[in-house]
């Protein structure tokens, strides 16, 4: 009996062990019906990659696009054609079969078709294709238009991958390529270097050479020729045409380099900027730059004690640690790792690229990453934005919520947000505002904030139509201000957000005064108060914005500080490293502002101290280097190393934010190939161009202006007295030169009534002549305007009496003007000024310019 009895209770153990598996199996069946319950590897990259070749040298890498992009917003490189009409090409094709490849042709403006065609001339070799075709003698010269080559796999997939296509003879793109390439060669080479790259270097004391993640034309012959270092490249170099014209071109290279030591071999990316100019015997080099990052990597040589070792890199890294500081999170290149120090585990959590450098489509800096929130237990929330390289959307562009769970080692997409520009808008449209709250993503396009929620896929507007320069956010971007409801200089009340709490609160004026937003110190908002009366217009039509007190308010809207100096007022600000720079004005005796000294204010540090601290450090053979000082000793042999697994999910968790035109008429400025601005104001953004030596362009990509070496001398010849009389008044001279300019266009000719009817000459220029972009430059330099002249566009010079002139050419000593209302004495309408003397004219009358660029000339 008492077997039995046992027995009979071995069973009913049994039996409910069962039973609870059971329904722990059709529970776990229930509760993940429709959910993720699947892990997986990243995949690789599955799209071929694609570039042009000229005369054997590849350039402007085109990454394929799994859909169709804003034609007007996807302008990374250019790519020049001459009277031939005829380009060649080379696919990577990484073992993909392609059934077929063809191009598009198409205008910028519009995307009106132009050409499509079928592409037969190529041919297979190992790896890689090669072939040519020649578009149609339908384009105009010096126009730029969009071209997309188009690739059909055998599974079916159309990809596309995008230019812009310019024609012009004069171009010379070999001779400029050839230069490029040649000169980073020889910065490997140092017996050649010391002989040839020499006669191009400017090397001063205003160079830095303390460190190689960033060299320039001033630093040494040494540096930039790495120094002592036993360095090669990885992978061979690519070049980016990103400007080019008759005279100039702007070219970027991208490689990836090994460093060797007796330990250990550490690769880096590479990325070098040349500007230069063909002279009558040699070419000249402009501007130079190089940066080097390099690749962490987890291995025991990048550890020493307490130290996460980067190596040559910027001090500015992305990171954040948990609470207690026994979790760090930090990006390199391209890559999200962490490091736990309590378990003494790390773990690689994201990154499109692993071990295979060689693989340029995945191990390239096409996107970055944000971390934002890192908790006691590892777990890691994160936004990945650019261009996805491989991946569930591989061949797409936008940004993408990452969760990841440290107990699990997995990490899970949460939610996806295409957008159809180029990376680098996204980039700076990042820069401006881009943050991860608790339940909320808040992203900034053009004059629109977003915030959208992840767990339920709604977009909500915070603010639309918002100029340029009525946002601000702090550096973490935390904390934003913004002016509510009116115009930049016409504001009474700014919204403070706190985007953590979803907290808002208001700064309202004084009755007769006007806000302005002007910048951040940690998260305290700094802004501008100015009295309604003293708001103004100077004599170039530009806004004069007096600003007689700036605050600093704290986050809760307790005011820290103030600044008010008696009769001073601040009208510019330029922000620095833990500073800003006050350019002031200052009241004379009869009231009037004259310039007066600058002032500054520092920041006071009240940021939130990190355990885990970024230093640099000196080395004998890498020059300055950057380390992150983590909190406990790293225990090396010990140490865990993971990479987790990608989530899988069923069903789409894509949400798509509708695109406007709000900003269409900005302008923006790119410099060394990259965006580093945008802007409301032409003259704003041709001063910034004219001062640093950049590129204007309007949104849709066409050049407006740019800081180039002219030609000596140039007149339009077209242009001779103008035909029929002026009634002598202001008015009728100024209808006179803008009739000029009218008649040269071959556009129907305009009355005085009919300028004052449209408001001014700018206005009624748009309505005449409406294949044109008609830009206002006031308070620009004459010699800024000289870049529309010598490119046979005349400019109008507008006068304080309402009268005008018209500036057809110039030369090393004078102006040529169309004057309507004669000169004195001898009454002559077309004649020539001196440039000191009318530099000064114009500068009396405001430097109000109008001039305008053909988009489909």
């Amino acid at each position: 009996m008492r077997g039995y009895h046992i027995s009979k209770g071995i069973l009913r153990i049994v039996y409910c062990a069962a039973v609870f598996l059971l329904s722990l199996f059709i529970l776990s069946r229930f509760m993940n019906r429709g959910n993720t319950d699947m892990t997986a590897e990243m995949p690789d990259a599955r799209y071929p990659l694609m570039c042009f070749t000229l005369n054997g040298m590849e350039y402007n890498q085109m990454n394929a696009y799994a859909g169709e992009m804003d034609l007007s917003a996807v302008c990374e490189h250019i790519t020049p054609i001459d009277s031939s009409r005829t380009l060649e090409f080379r696919v990577d094709t990484y073992s993909a079969d392609l059934e077929k490849i063809s191009f598009q042709l198409r205008s910028i403006l519009d995307g009106r078709l132009i050409e499509e065609s079928q592409i037969y001339d190529y041919s297979h070799r190992d790896g890689y294709i090669t072939g040519k075709f020649t578009v149609k003698d339908l384009i105009k010269e010096d126009v730029p238009y969009s071209l997309c080559m188009m690739i059909e796999t055998k599974r079916g997939e159309l990809l596309r991958y995008y230019t812009r296509l310019i024609k012009n003879d004069d171009f010379t793109p070999e001779e400029k390529l050839a230069f490029a390439y040649e000169l980073s060669d020889l910065s490997f080479d140092r017996g050649r270097a010391a002989t040839e790259l020499s006669l191009y270097l400017e090397s001063n004391a205003s160079g830095d050479n303390s460190s190689f993640h960033h060299v320039d034309i001033h630093s040494s012959l040494s540096q930039v020729c790495w120094g002592e270092l036993k360095i090669s490249r990885l992978t061979t170099p690519r070049a980016t045409i990103k400007e080019i014209d008759a005279d100039t071109a702007q070219i970027r290279m991208d490689y990836i380099a090994k460093i060797e030591d007796e330990d250990d071999v550490h690769n880096c990316f590479v990325e070098e900027y040349y500007r230069m100019r063909p002279g009558e015997d040699r070419m000249f080099l402009l501007e130079f730059e190089r940066s080097a990052s390099q690749i962490f990597d987890m291995e025991a040589s990048t550890l020493a004690s307490n130290k996460i070792v980067l190596g040559i890199s910027s001090e500015e890294i992305e990171k954040r640690e948990s609470s207690d500081g026994n979790i760090l999170a930090f990006a390199n290149n391209g890559r999200l790792f962490s490091y736990n120090a309590r378990e003494n585990r790390m773990a690689m959590i994201f990154g499109f690229f692993k071990d295979d450098l060689t693989d340029r489509r995945s191990a390239a800096r096409n996107s970055d990453i944000k971390v934002f929130q890192v908790d006691e237990t590892g777990n890691v929330r994160f936004l990945v934005y650019g261009y996805m390289s491989c991946g569930t959307h591989e061949g797409q562009s936008g940004i993408t919520l990452y969760e990841y769970d440290s107990l699990l080692n997995t990490v899970e997409e949460k939610i996806f947000i295409p957008y159809d520009g180029s990376k680098e808008r996204l980039f700076m449209e990042a820069d401006r505002l881009l943050y991860l709250s608790e339940k909320s993503i808040y992203m900034v396009r053009g004059g629109t904030i977003y915030e959208i929620k992840p767990d339920n896929r709604s977009i909500n507007t915070l603010v639309e139509d918002l100029p340029m320069k009525g946002m601000v956010a702090s550096k973490n971007h935390e904390v934003v201000a913004w002016c509510d409801k009116s115009p930049l200089y016409d504001t009474r009340t700014l919204i403070v957000k706190n985007l953590n709490t979803g907290v808002s609160n208001a700064i309202i004026a004084d009755d007769g005064e006007r806000l302005l937003p002007i910048s951040f110190f940690d998260n305290d908002l700094i802004y501008g108060v100015a009295k309604e009366k003293d708001i103004s217009t100077d004599k170039s039509g530009r806004m004069v914005f007096p600003m007689y007190r700036l605050c600093i308010r704290s986050i809760s809207g307790t005011l820290l500080k103030q600044y008010e100096v008696p009769d001073v007022y601040v009208t510019e600000i330029t922000e620095g490293k833990d500073m800003i720079s006050l350019k002031r004005m200052k009241k004379n005796a009869i009231g009037i502002l004259e310039e007066y000294t600058e002032d500054q204010i520092l920041d006071n540090d009240t940021s939130v101290k990190q355990r885990n601290k970024i230093e640099t450090v000196v080395t004998e053979r890498y020059e300055t280097i950057v380390q992150i000082a983590v909190r406990s000793e790293i225990k090396k042999d010990t140490l865990k190393r993971q990479i987790p697994r990608i989530l899988l999910y069923e069903g789409d968790r894509q949400l798509a934010v509708k695109s406007r035109d709000e900003d269409s008429d900005n302008v923006y400025v790119t410099r060394g190939g990259k965006i580093c601005g945008f802007y409301e104001n032409v003259y704003e953004a041709e001063a910034e161009a004219w001062e640093n030596g950049g590129t204007v362009r309007t949104m849709e990509g066409f050049n407006i202006f740019a800081r180039v070496t002219l030609p000596p001398k140039n007149q339009i010849m077209a242009i001779q007295e103008p035909e029929g009389e002026n009634d002598g008044t202001p008015e009728g001279i100024t209808a006179a030169c803008v009739n000029t300019i009218l008649r040269y266009e071959n556009e129907p000719l305009v009355t005085p009534y009919g300028i004052s009817s449209a408001g001014n000459p700018a206005r009624a220029l748009e309505k005449l002549l409406p294949d044109h972009r008609v830009l206002e430059l006031n308070g620009a330099q004459p010699e800024e305007i000289l870049y529309y002249l010598a490119k046979d566009i005349p400019v109008l010079a507008l006068m304080n009496d309402g009268s005008s002139m018209l500036l057809t050419g110039y030369n090393e000593l004078n102006f040529v003007v169309l004057n309507p209302a004669g000169r004195v004495p001898d009454g002559a309408v077309l004649y020539k000024i001196g440039r000191k003397d009318g530099t000064k004219l114009f500068e009396e009358n405001g430097n109000r310019f109008i001039t305008y660029i053909s988009l489909e000339d």
